[in-house]
């Protein structure tokens, strides 16, 4: 019936050993009988230590046994909050390395979820066995319980975003606060804190520029950030073009391929985009932005040329409803002492020449983002431009044969090269004559190497893949 969750197994263990213990006697610690617990758990099923439901089971409730003295004081709804507090103290580094980002408003929200269920949804999930007339009343109460829990969920203001990515950070936490809760000194919970403020604005102290090539499968998506992360530029959104669904399929999709990339940015501590910039109107370039305007502060939006398609007039919609300003057409943007240039050339019969082009100057790297511009653009743009020697490529049209010609690849001689393309996909991308073409770069496809960082430091540059 339960399915045997991570956390249900650990409380099922838990409470059989506990009761062996108790009926002979066996005076065995709390503490130890989670311990013997979490071996049991580990020995039948060794991949359970990565499930996060078992993490948040284990680590809470050895907080709650280590604070129990501390637990049996006050009334009920002070013992409530008190169990809340604790648990969310002492399962801090396991939401933080997870999600990124901690909701304050669940110390008070779980004074009304606790009550609910405790009293009424177990209860009542029990007696419609027995009197099953009694199911539209748990599925009321259920109901409520869902749309009270979206509800809180909207409230932002108490949501505290700390990049907790590092092992190190995570023993140090526990460190400090065991000896705070030993030795009881202020020292320790300031250093506590401190700790989480040197976690937060870490990434703010960092002088290099990055560059990520997400892997968002058959899309584009890639986002630049400043020195000191004064400023954040996302070229394209990602977007998963599916195909012969049904309208319920549609309807009940949740997962969003942008939600990676919302919990990426969140974990390098960024809050702000300053400029979301759409290489042109087609769904796997521009098919997440309202997902991520709904999420970040977006300063600024700018559009390709051309007359505005139904997808971009979505999104200007839900701007113009949050008053972000949006532009099209622009010649270059200021990044701190660098700029974004544009390189415009004419407007053309279809979105895809129309792809705005991007070329960067930056700690003494150039940049090329092609978006899904063709052979037609390419040539305009060496009649155009003097665009030559190209440090990192990022190959137009995810490696089509549309895209990529001699000439242009001859004019450029891009050293590295980046094919943003989804494993296996239907479109035969990247070509064989195009990987052909590029055979003097040393090529990165998002379909074997995953995401990809590029660090620039000074005039050299560091490469990371993480894998799909």
């Amino acid at each position: 019936m339960i399915a045997f969750p991570a956390s249900l197994l650990r409380a099922g263990v838990f409470f059989l050993i506990s009761s062996i213990n108790d009926i002979y006697d066996f005076n065995i610690k709390p503490l130890n009988i989670l311990l013997i617990t979490v071996v049991i758990n580990i020995i039948f099923e060794p991949y359970i230590i990565y499930q996060i439901g078992f993490q948040y089971s284990v680590i809470s409730v050895a907080g709650l046994i280590y604070m129990s003295e501390y637990l049996n004081q006050g009334n009920y709804l002070s013992k409530l909050f008190k169990t809340t507090l604790i648990a969310q103290v002492f399962s801090l580094p396991i939401t933080l390395a997870n999600y990124f980002e901690i909701n304050l408003l669940s110390l008070i929200t779980n004074l009304i979820f606790v009550p609910l269920i405790t009293i009424l949804v177990y209860p009542l999930a029990i007696i419609i066995i027995f009197l099953p007339v009694l199911n539209s009343i748990l599925a009321l109460i259920v109901t409520l319980c869902d749309s009270l829990n979206n509800l809180f969920a909207q409230i932002k203001w108490l949501t505290i975003s700390i990049p907790f990515t590092s092992i190190i950070w995570s023993l140090i936490y526990y460190g400090l606060l065991i000896l705070w809760l030993k030795i009881q000194h202020k020292v320790f919970i300031g250093l506590l804190l401190f700790e989480l403020l040197i976690i937060k604005y870490h990434y703010n102290f960092d002088n290099h520029y990055y560059v990520y090539y997400f892997d968002v499968k058959q899309g584009d998506s890639s986002l630049i950030i400043t020195p000191y992360q004064k400023q954040v530029i996302l070229i394209d959104t990602g977007g998963i073009t599916t195909f012969e669904q049904e309208s319920w399929q549609i309807k009940n999709k949740k997962y969003q391929i942008s939600d990676d990339i919302i919990r990426f940015m969140k974990s390098r501590n960024i809050n702000k985009i300053n400029f979301l910039i759409t290489s042109h109107g087609d769904y796997d370039h521009m098919g997440e932005a309202i997902n991520l305007v709904n999420n970040f502060q977006v300063a600024n939006v700018i559009f390709n040329v051309s007359d505005y398609n139904k997808l971009e007039l979505e999104l200007i919609k839900i701007l113009e409803e949050k008053n972000i300003p949006f532009n099209q057409n622009i010649e270059s943007l200021r990044i701190g002492n660098d700029k974004v240039n544009f390189l415009n050339t004419k407007d053309y019969d279809n979105e895809n020449e129309n792809s705005n082009v991007l070329y960067l100057n930056i700690a003494n790297k150039k940049l090329l983002f092609m978006g899904d511009a063709g052979v037609k653009r390419e040539q305009d743009i060496i009649n155009y431009y003097n665009i030559k020697q190209i440090d990192f490529l990022k190959v137009g049209h995810h490696g089509s044969n549309t895209s990529s010609s001699k000439e242009f690849i001859d004019t450029i001689t891009p050293k590295h090269c980046i094919i943003s393309v989804g494993a296996n996909n239907r479109y035969g991308h990247p070509k064989n004559s195009v990987l052909k073409l590029l055979k003097s770069c040393n090529i990165y496809r998002t379909d074997l190497s995953g995401s990809i960082e590029l660090k620039l430091i000074n005039s050299n540059f560091e490469v990371k893949i993480y894998s799909p």
